[in-house]
């Protein structure tokens, strides 16, 4: 994993690569109020084998729902 942008509070930027496959991702968070924030998780896997794209999106609904889990269990 390769952090390509970082900006404290605001995003994060990544670039993995592993031996099958290479995916590049952005996370934003957007202060809406004084006690809520918007994430923003946007991936991409070029070249992913459209079988492939469940399974794929259900990892990634699992690993947002663990953030947000994380996040409210310090409130």
């Amino acid at each position: 994993m390769e952090v390509t942008e970082w900006e404290p509070e605001q995003a994060v930027a990544f670039v993995v690569r592993d031996a099958n496959m290479e995916a590049h991702g952005r996370t934003s968070f957007e202060a809406v109020g004084p006690d809520r924030t918007v994430l923003t998780v946007v991936t991409d896997f070029p070249g992913l084998d459209e079988s492939k794209v469940a399974f794929v999106t259900g990892l990634m609904e699992r690993s947002v729902g663990n953030v947000k889990a994380l996040v409210e269990s310090e409130t």
